[in-house]
């Protein structure tokens, strides 16, 4: 008996992943349900929010901010669709996981819906299909790029601000040298151990460190660039933000390299940088371009501004995909040398990169940079549905829902659809 008792007072066990449960619409209620819903969003707007975060203060102004976003997506998927139809026109029947991929590119994107972010009022969107393709995809590289600016510009500023004359941001590309067709997955990876093997190279302790940090004289190695605090010394490279490159250059050879950015606090030796790399290398001539990232006043940037627009750079495209030639490449008799665009490279070097690609750690971070939380990611139930978003073979379109399309807009609050951020900040660099 008492066993029954404790059985009824137990609390039935709770959903482990309550924000990922799909809502369930009931079709019987859809009229009570429009009404409350215009009841609710009649109520939102007669608040007359401002625009002081950029607020839509009628579905009539937010109508039109779709549209306008609509034109930027649609350039993107018009690039994801080139891409799809070169992989489509080159790939064996047998590749099935070209198949696949084609396939996921395009229904990328092809259908959704817009609505509102409660309670910012922005206009986001949500797709009921998306190929995650992020060296691929223009979409899912602006998405990453998003989201990886939220995660690691506040911790730079507010590192920034600590010390603000002592700390500065250094955009510094690695170039080593360029890797022969067939052995670009080896490539990558030496690469990267070139580039650590840099960042982690030590150097003997000098008698000026002995003065200046007061080390006794058992202290005999210490970091070339990163600091050592527990022995007091807190010049150096206190944290980096590292992503790889590796287009094909002009010469057929991929061009592998790696954008970062330097959180350096003291003294920053280009020169002495440049000759650690060549020995970490072995190649006399091995490349570093380094520049630091200040506020730019001719164009009107702020520092912030500026150090956006870097990490945008920073993060892109692993290789330019459609287009004019790679500006990128590589001088040779002090002309640069311009890489061909992806749908313009032989099938052969297309297989080996996005084998070798796929599944890779592209951006890492070190020092204080590393493991820092993902920011919050939007939920589906903070969005206000107000309308559908299809492709028509040319562009995007976007209406707003009605009592007479409720089941659409029923449809769309239940489903598991993908959503972004909105429009906000610099666009990606054009594909």
């Amino acid at each position: 008996m008492r066993q029954e008792l404790l059985r009824h007072r137990i609390p039935p066990p709770r959903d482990p992943h309550p924000r990922t449960r799909r809502r369930v619409v009931d079709p019987h209620r859809a009229e009570q349900a429009w009404r409350w819903h215009q009841a609710r969003r009649n109520q939102e707007l007669a608040r007359g929010l401002g625009p002081a975060h950029g607020l839509q203060r009628s579905l009539e102004e937010a109508h039109g901010a779709v549209v306008e976003e609509l034109e930027l997506v649609a350039h993107r998927r018009h690039v994801e669709q080139e891409v799809a139809e070169y992989i489509a026109g080159n790939a064996a029947d047998h590749e099935r996981d070209f198949y696949d991929l084609v396939h996921s590119m395009r229904a990328c994107h092809a259908a959704g819906f817009w609505g509102i972010l409660d309670p910012e009022w922005r206009v986001v969107r949500g797709w009921e299909h998306k190929c995650a393709q992020s060296h691929l995809c223009p979409h899912a590289v602006r998405e990453n790029q998003q989201r990886l600016v939220r995660r690691y510009e506040p911790p730079m500023l507010r590192w920034i601000a600590q010390k603000p004359g002592r700390r500065r941001l250094f955009y510094v590309v690695f170039e080593p040298p360029n890797v022969p067709r067939g052995a670009l997955r080896d490539g990558k990876a030496q690469a990267w151990a070139w580039w650590q093997a840099w960042y982690r190279e030590q150097r003997d302790v000098t008698p000026e460190d002995r003065r200046r940090w007061r080390w006794p004289r058992c202290k005999r190695r210490t970091g070339r660039w990163r600091p050592d605090l527990p022995w007091g010394r807190s010049d150096g490279v206190h944290g980096v933000l590292a992503h790889q490159e590796d287009p094909l250059s002009a010469r057929g050879d991929w061009n592998v390299h790696i954008n970062a950015v330097l959180l350096v606090e003291g003294p920053f030796s280009y020169r002495e940088a440049q000759r650690a790399w060549e020995r970490v290398t072995g190649v006399p001539g091995a490349r570093i371009h380094a520049q630091q990232i200040k506020a730019d006043p001719v164009a009107g940037r702020t520092f912030a501004e500026q150090l956006r627009l870097e990490l945008l750079e920073v993060i892109k495209y692993s290789a330019k995909l459609t287009g004019s030639p790679d500006k990128g490449g590589r001088r040779r008799g002090g002309a640069r040398v311009e890489g061909p665009p992806l749908v313009a490279w032989p099938f052969d070097a297309f297989r080996e990169w996005y084998r070798a690609t796929k599944g890779s750690r592209r951006t890492r971070s070190y020092g204080v940079l590393f493991r820092l939380p993902d920011p919050e990611p939007l939920e589906g139930d903070r969005v206000l549905w107000q309308g559908e978003i299809w492709w028509n073979g040319t562009g995007y379109r976007a209406s707003l829902f009605t009592e007479d399309n409720f089941r659409a807009r029923a449809a769309a609050a239940g489903a598991d659809v993908a959503l972004e951020w909105p429009e906000s900040g610099p666009d990606p660099p054009p594909a």
